[in-house]
This record gives C-alpha cells, sequence and structure tokens, in this order.
C-alpha cells in the first residue's frame, strides 16, 4: 500500500489557481448573469454546494459579487476541511467572517453570505438536507467521483423544478503528460479503468463525464443552457502552485495502479522531470450549466 503522505488541504488550496485559469469563462459568466437576474425575481436566494471542499466555490462566488445577501449551504464529506475552510476564510484580507458552529456569516463590501457547513456523503443527500427551495446546486470537481445516474436523480429531488445547476470540471477522457513515454497509453488505460470500475454495477462511465453528461441531463428533462472545455494545463517549470498539483497527480495514479508492471519506472521518469522541471500535464474536462 502506498503511504498517505499528501497534504491535500493544501493541494486543493494550490488547486484554486489552477482552477481559476482553467474554467470555462463563457460558463461560469452564463451562470452568474443568471444568478442575477434570479435574485431581481426572487429575494435572498440560496445556493447549495456538494463537496466543498476548503471553500474555494465559496470565495469565487463571493467574489463576483453580483449576488446580495444570500445563502450557502455547503456539503463536505471530509470533516477536517470545514477547519481548514473556516481559517482560510477568516484569514482572508476579502473578508470578514463571523463563525458560530456550522453556521457562518462572511461578509465583503458588497454582499453578505450566511454559510451552513454540513459534513456528510452527498449520496446521503436526502439525509443531509431538509430544504427543497434552492436557487443553485454547484458542484465543482466532483460529479465525476459520483455514480451519476443514481445520485442527481436524488439530489434533483431536493430542488425546485426551475432551479440552475452549475458543474465544474468534469473530467473527460483525456490525459496526457509529456515528454511522451513509452509506456503512457498502458497507464493512461489502466488509470481510466480505474475510474470506470468504481461503478462497475450501473452503465456510466466516470472516465468520461464531461463527455456524457450533458446528453444524460437533456435525456432526463433539463436544460443545458452553456457548456464548454475546462481543460487542466500545466507544467512543472510554471510555479509551485503547478508542481505540488503534479505531484498528486502522480501519487493518485500511483496509489491506483499498484502492481502494474510498468508503473515503477515509468513514475520515476516523471518523477525525475518534475525535478528538473521538464514535466507538463493535460488533462481534458467540461463545465455545464443549466436549469433543471
Amino acid at each position: 500500500m502506498v503511504n498517505e503522505l499528501f497534504d491535500y488541504p493544501a493541494y486543493l488550496s494550490a488547486k484554486k489557481s489552477i482552477d481559476d485559469r482553467s474554467l470555462n469563462r463563457q460558463v461560469w459568466s452564463t451562470m452568474c448573469h443568471w444568478l442575477e437576474y434570479r435574485q431581481t425575481q426572487k429575494p435572498g436566494i440560496k445556493l447549495l454546494e456538494i463537496g466543498a471542499g476548503i471553500g474555494t466555490m465559496i470565495e469565487r462566488i463571493a467574489d463576483e459579487a453580483i449576488v446580495k445577501d444570500f445563502h450557502y449551504t455547503a456539503i463536505e464529506q471530509e470533516p477536517g476541511f470545514r477547519d481548514y475552510a473556516l481559517q482560510r476564510l477568516s484569514e482572508s484580507q476579502e473578508y470578514t467572517l463571523i463563525s458560530k458552529d456550522q453556521l457562518w456569516q462572511l461578509t465583503t463590501p458588497n454582499t453578505t453570505i450566511t454559510i451552513d457547513w454540513l459534513s456528510g456523503d452527498a449520496l446521503d443527500i436526502n439525509q443531509i438536507v431538509k430544504e427543497t427551495d434552492f436557487d443553485l446546486v454547484l458542484s465543482h470537481a466532483v460529479i465525476d467521483l459520483l455514480p451519476v445516474p443514481l445520485f442527481l436523480p436524488d439530489l434533483f429531488k431536493q430542488l425546485e423544478p426551475d432551479c440552475g445547476y452549475y458543474f465544474s470540471l468534469n473530467f473527460s477522457g483525456k490525459t496526457e503528460f509529456r515528454p511522451v513515454h513509452p509506456d503512457d497509453e498502458t497507464i493512461y488505460d489502466a488509470y481510466h479503468k480505474d475510474m470506470d470500475d468504481r461503478f462497475n454495477n450501473i452503465d456510466w462511465l466516470p472516465s468520461r463525464t464531461g463527455e456524457i453528461l450533458g446528453e444524460w441531463l437533456i435525456e432526463q428533462g433539463h436544460t443545458v443552457l452553456a457548456t464548454g472545455p475546462s481543460d487542466w494545463r500545466l507544467a512543472s517549470r510554471d510555479n509551485e502552485d503547478d508542481i505540488l498539483f503534479l505531484e498528486n497527480m502522480l501519487q493518485t495514479i500511483e496509489k491506483a495502479l499498484q502492481g502494474l508492471p510498468c508503473l515503477e519506472s515509468w513514475l520515476i521518469e516523471r518523477r525525475r522531470q518534475l525535478a528538473s522541471k521538464e514535466l507538463s500535464f493535460t488533462a481534458s474536462n467540461i463545465d455545464y450549466f443549466g436549469l433543471i
């Protein structure tokens, strides 16, 4: 077994800058304009996030400053992330944060956000969330980790029929490291198969979530208003955030593919390239915004 040595909250913190430059700006802008319109029709709007991590999507919404005085319910499976999120938001020079247990109030010059931070598994959404009048459900780099045909119908039952959804950074089937290595295709195929084997009892391929999610949403009667690529593109020569991200990717592959004959030599070469700042990485993702 591979030792769990990686500082995951540090990885999520570094990942924010990478995700910020990767998000599809047209899809994000469409979602923001819809939210802006929504609050003119319904004051006191409510947002729900699945997989809140360390609170980086809360920061994005707050920084956008288009929604005034709203309620944000954040669901995160890892209990320890709550403290990191609380510390991160408290230490920011951009916000004022008052917290009491799971209920926080974040204030900026333009808005006040009441945050209800809940710990729990997204698959238990029916037990965690009792409200049904959310205006927007968000999930960032999480939907491709879930059994979509089982999870999303349960999630959408908790929401108003005209609620919006914003699902960003959904992996869509392409992993690529550079320089090219002779064992790349073997590694990539095995890595994607490991993703797909998570839910081999249902008709769904997590490694192709970005590709197939839009069609599935439409088949279920939902509307896709905006979609577009949000690929990760990183190079070890760029900055420390990229280097941290790349090392986490290598560790993720190492844990997933233990026992694969060519893995050890491939990892040795990739880590040599990372140390010498030769390594680059691309992964394909797709963002979606629409109405339920």
